[in-house]
């Protein structure tokens, strides 16, 4: 029903692309039936054919009819690099936290032994 493709744009940039194909039968007109995609794109949007733009969100309407002989989806983005701080901010913890309990370890053994 879909063909769906994300690909390497200009450098720095990735390509959205999805076909929605046409339906096998001719639709009935009074048959008020519509086809909504919403994507949100991590990064910066440089073009799209969304039919409108919420907040972060590209919305693509379709009614049936419309659809004819297929319909494309398009996006190119700059994708956002990615956040490690919360990772580093998670060793550093752990790296802590062993190094407290080697120290009350060996604290313990000195008192021990004393």
């Amino acid at each position: 029903m879909f063909d769906i493709s994300l690909e390497d744009g200009a450098p720095g940039q990735m390509k959205y692309q999805q076909y929605i194909r046409p339906s096998g039968e001719k639709p009935d007109p009074r048959i008020l039936f519509t086809r909504k995609f919403i994507f949100e794109f991590d990064g910066e949007m440089i073009t799209h054919n969304a039919h409108r733009q919420e907040g972060d969100s590209y919305i693509w309407e379709f009614k049936y009819d419309e659809i004819g002989d297929g319909k494309y989806i398009e996006a190119t983005f700059a994708p956002q690099p990615p956040n490690y701080l919360p990772i580093y901010i998670a060793v550093g913890a752990v790296l802590v936290a062993v190094g407290g309990f080697i120290l009350i370890k060996k604290r313990k053994k000195k008192s021990v032994a004393s």
